[in-house]
């Protein structure tokens, strides 16, 4: 459930509480903030003291981590968004079994670290605190009624809810979040045991849960007290179970299904990692989220671990070669077609350089020849030979223009459409037809040419 609210109304609760007309404690949450914007880019100086704060900088540092796979891309290349992103959220040392402060049961796609950098401690009021008992009784008696219907003592079940209800125990002064992680070897387990017992947790608006499509990635129930108990019971195995402490910084393992109570008003600041070692698991669960249905959050892969894996071992490559990593460019385009323009002129020099030194000598006395006659007045007679049809072509091609053209030209657009409509249409020129004329007319004053060379040195 979403609030529309502004700053200060968001910060007063965080440091007094909030409660409804009822008198139960509201749990508000501003989470992966900021949303579009860089972390430090809204708050540099707490950027970097977040920076400098991180263990193991070497996994870590968003920028200068040399074991982070993340690192690896380019800059000009899109990015995942691996944060820092900052967590505020209220929370109480009670668990109230609904609306508590919570990150419910989940998997991250990458390794994270999670630093406690701020807490503040709220206390039920006294006016309160028997309203909210005589809540949590009547809560115990519609979960029994809508959750556990099938148990045959229903009295015993409402006194072990309502217990299982109480305030956590061994919370020091500084401690702000509690913690399950689970080890990846017992997660078929646990999703066995969620797939038993899901129809016993709620979710929006306190609604029991009517279906799954998967336990753990979607992302809708947390484990009470009652349930990890009942877990250990039933299949043997138990998270690791711990308080975080302000200043502590958390590292959660790929792969791990984990969860967060918030005991105090809370602030954190998670960042995302890409381990080498995890790098197998981080391929496993983007295959896992690919088979969820269409419709699923989850199911898009916003790491891209495969492009990670072929810059690092490129970058790895050319480290050991010796050779600098190049960051790729992007695509230069000219205007107006300059560059092939460009391109087509360097073509004939191309050519003309494959060409054998016989060959390419020859061709140089030809054209010295040809510059010899255009020099002394040598009309091309290759011109003068062809038939009036023809002639007005090759006129077209060497630039030579019509006086019935030119006068075409001068006429405005008005009058030209109206003599084309006349049928006083003229033919364009085709290039294709000119570049052949043009290159015949080059071959037969070659040949001449030629044929003249020969006759003198013999």
């Amino acid at each position: 459930m979403q609030v529309k609210t502004n700053l200060r109304d968001f910060f007063t609760g965080y440091i007094k509480g909030r409660y409804d007309r009822m008198g139960w404690p509201q749990v508000w949450k501003l989470k992966d903030w900021p949303p579009s914007k860089a972390f430090e880019e809204n708050l540099p100086r707490h950027a970097m003291e977040f920076l400098c704060s991180l263990p193991l900088k070497q996994y870590t540092h968003p920028d200068n981590g040399p074991l982070n796979l993340a690192v690896k891309l380019p800059k000009n290349c899109l990015k995942p968004d691996m944060g820092p992103k900052t967590y505020i959220a209220y929370g109480f040392e009670q668990e109230f079994g609904r609306g508590d402060s919570v990150t419910k049961l989940h998997c991250d796609m990458s390794d994270a670290v999670n630093v406690l950098t701020h807490i503040s401690e709220v206390a039920i009021k006294e006016d309160n605190k028997s309203g909210i008992e005589e809540l949590k009784k009547k809560h115990a008696k519609q979960d029994v009624k809508e959750l556990y219907s099938s148990v045959a003592n229903k009295e015993e079940m409402i006194k072990i809810l309502v217990k299982s209800k109480q305030e956590a125990v061994n919370v020091e002064s500084d401690d702000g979040a509690l913690w399950d992680i689970f080890r990846r070897e017992d997660i078929p387990k646990l999703e066995s045991y969620l797939l038993k017992h899901y129809q016993e947790f709620r979710h929006f608006y306190c609604c029991p849960l009517s279906q799954v499509s998967h336990p753990i990635h979607d992302q809708t129930i947390y484990l009470t007290r009652y349930h990890i108990k009942k877990l250990k019971e039933e299949y043997g195995i138990e998270p690791w179970t711990f308080n975080q402490k302000l200043g502590d910084a958390v590292l959660i393992p790929v792969g791990c299904p984990h969860q967060v109570r918030n005991l105090k008003s809370c602030t954190k600041v998670a960042l995302d990692f890409v381990s080498p070692e995890n790098i197998s698991e981080c391929l496993r669960l983007t295959k896992q989220f690919r088979l969820l249905p269409p419709n699923h959050f989850a199911k898009e892969d916003k790491l891209e671990v495969k492009k990670m894996i072929i810059h690092a071992v490129d970058k790895s490559l050319r480290d050991l070669s010796g050779q600098e990593y190049p960051e790729p460019e992007e695509k230069k385009t000219c205007k107006g077609g300059k560059s092939k323009a460009k391109g087509g002129a360097k073509g004939g020099v191309k050519a003309a350089k494959k060409l054998p030194r016989s060959e390419r000598s020859l061709e140089a006395e030809v054209e010295k020849k040809a510059e010899e006659e255009k020099t002394k007045g040598i009309v091309d007679k290759t011109l003068e030979d062809l038939p009036p049809s023809e002639k007005s072509w090759e006129e077209k091609s060497k630039g030579i223009v019509n006086p019935i053209d030119k006068a075409l030209e001068d006429l405005p657009p008005t009058e030209k459409k109206f003599q084309e409509a006349e049928g006083v249409k003229r033919a364009k020129i085709l290039k294709t037809y000119v570049r052949k004329r043009k290159r015949r007319s080059e071959e037969i004053n070659a040949k001449t040419l030629l044929a003249n060379l020969q006759a003198e040195k013999m």
